[in-house]
């Protein structure tokens, strides 16, 4: 078990990323090898959903967080039958997808890799249709129009959290401060119910590596802490020892970074609000949204 802070050397990759391009790095490993990589994507609709690769080219939409409950569909299936053919398999995922997926295939096996991440809980994809929504009618726009839509935008830096959703002709970047639906989803008034008892947290997963934001730098590494983005790794077993890719890394140990990232243990307490704003949802329309879910 290593715990691991690095960024990619591609200044071009860690913009592309939410944190410091660890997961870059790793895909473009396993894609080296004829693998295939799975992992959280939005579709044409933008909604998001899991679903793999194995073109380097096609890597990029499957780069930067995505903050909604992804739907599995067939991947599982997928994977399972990529490993029967011999194939080498990334799964990156939330802790309880990674956790679904070894209950899923019943059996280890030696050409899987398995990547999740410190999770704060995923929001519901009813909220972010209502939301999206809601921002169409008011920019005026249709969903076809979008062509990007990046929650964790570093525009104004790594720390800001900014959501930016642009078309060929508009783009608009909102920070925390100003983004309703990116408060609401740190506030924990949007997640799936099962995120406040979580079964996957915590190294539950068994996953081969675990990656997050490195928050809390600062304190320990400041020569690191450009605001560019920093990442996470920890090394929870040999199999992803051999991916960790030659980079330049920290070390740190366990009781620091959990003083620095409480979502690696800390189980997420539900808001006394969550119960009111769910009751509420059902009234809400795409005019109303906006305003009515702030109040």
């Amino acid at each position: 078990f290593k715990i691991l802070g690095a960024k990619a050397n591609d200044d071009e990759i860690v913009k592309k990323s939410s944190s410091g391009g660890f997961f870059s790095l790793i895909a473009e490993k396993v894609l080296s090898q004829n693998g295939v990589i799975f992992g959280a994507k939005f579709d044409k609709n933008w909604n998001v959903v899991h679903d793999y690769t194995d073109n380097i080219n096609e890597l990029d939409v499957f780069r930067r967080s995505k903050y909604v409950q992804s739907r599995i569909g067939n991947t599982y299936q997928k994977a399972e039958d990529f490993l029967k053919a011999g194939r080498l398999v990334l799964f990156t995922g939330t802790p309880c997808q990674i956790k679904g997926l070894k209950l899923f295939l019943r059996k280890d096996y030696e050409n899987l890799l398995t990547v999740d991440f410190v999770c704060h809980g995923v929001p519901s994809p009813a909220v972010w249709n209502m939301y999206l929504d809601a921002y169409i009618k008011k920019a005026g726009i249709q969903r076809s129009n979008i062509k990007q839509i990046n929650f964790r935008d570093k525009k104004y830096g790594w720390n800001n959290f900014s959501l930016t959703i642009a078309t060929n002709e508009i783009s608009t970047t909102e920070t925390l401060s100003k983004n309703l639906y990116m408060r609401l989803f740190l506030s924990n008034i949007i997640l799936r119910p099962s995120c406040y008892s979580c079964a996957a947290k915590g190294g539950k997963s068994k996953s081969d590596i675990t990656i997050a934001d490195f928050w809390g730098i600062e304190k320990i590494f400041p020569e690191c802490n450009d605001d560019t983005g920093y990442s996470l790794i920890l090394v929870n077993t040999s199999k992803g020892e051999k991916f960790i890719p030659p980079l330049s890394y920290k070390t740190s140990d366990y009781k620091t970074i959990r003083q620095l990232n409480g979502g690696l243990n800390a189980h997420i307490i539900t808001p006394k609000n969550r119960e009111k704003f769910f009751r509420k949802f059902p009234t809400f329309t795409d005019s109303n949204f906006l305003s009515r879910s702030a109040s």
